[in-house]
């Protein structure tokens, strides 16, 4: 037999059954960290820097990344992609925090998103003027958070999401990025195969880089808050 492994997180000790008889797997949009593992990644440290340069062009300094709580490999790649891209530009940390939540859209849209529309960043550093939401679920409620709370979009807050999956049928269409899940499949059954037949022997990494689609929610800074 061999297996796909794609869904929940999960550890070095899940697939210890499946190291100890033999069997070959591969992992979808997961891997071990620095030890190595058969998996099919996308580059999501890589679109969350990229996501900050975007921004900091377009003159925003302040702004969040909302980011669930479990530290996933996907939220620890997406968390030092942002820290990274924070340093690139010059920001002041506190200016640029990541934000966590734990029970999902909901906490973000009505508890999260007014206090940060209202109250400001954490430790007054002021309301923001940009947010990257974890995906394109995240980032559809913020939007309606903001309509909810008269901010214009993008006029007052701009908003880029991930996955590209709703982002072209939101209102505003969503700035995202494509993370080409059919080709990613395809790698990740040719790799399977090739364990199969024995053709891989060291651990393999296939990364893919996912592109950023512009649409309608982001914008220059309003002038008053750059």
């Amino acid at each position: 037999g061999c297996i796909l492994l794609i869904g929940p997180p999960i550890d070095p000790s899940a697939v210890a059954p499946l190291v100890e008889v033999g069997m070959p797997f591969v992992l979808v949009n997961r891997h071990f960290g620095e030890t190595p593992v058969n998996c099919v990644v996308f580059d999501k440290g890589k679109s969350n820097r990229d996501a900050v340069h975007h921004l900091a062009r377009l003159g925003h300094r302040r702004m969040a990344l909302l980011l669930p709580n479990p530290e996933t490999s996907n939220v620890a790649d997406r968390r030092k992609g942002w820290s990274d891209g924070v340093n690139d530009c010059h920001f002041d940390p506190a200016d640029a925090p990541i934000i966590r939540y734990v029970n999902g859209c909901a906490e973000v849209e009505h508890t999260l998103m007014p206090r940060l529309l209202t109250e400001g960043l954490p430790g007054g550093r002021g309301i923001p003027t940009a947010m990257v939401a974890f995906d394109d679920d995240v980032a559809a409620v913020i939007l309606r958070a903001a309509a909810r709370a008269g901010v214009a979009v993008p006029g007052r807050l701009s908003v880029i999401g991930f996955t590209n999956i709703i982002a072209p049928h939101t209102n505003p269409a969503l700035c995202s990025h494509e993370l080409y899940p059919f080709e990613a499949g395809v790698a990740a059954a040719r790799l399977l195969a090739q364990l199969v037949r024995r053709e891989v022997t060291d651990p393999q990494r296939i990364t893919f880089t996912p592109t950023f689609v512009c649409r309608d929610s982001c914008g220059p800074a309003p002038d008053q808050w750059r």
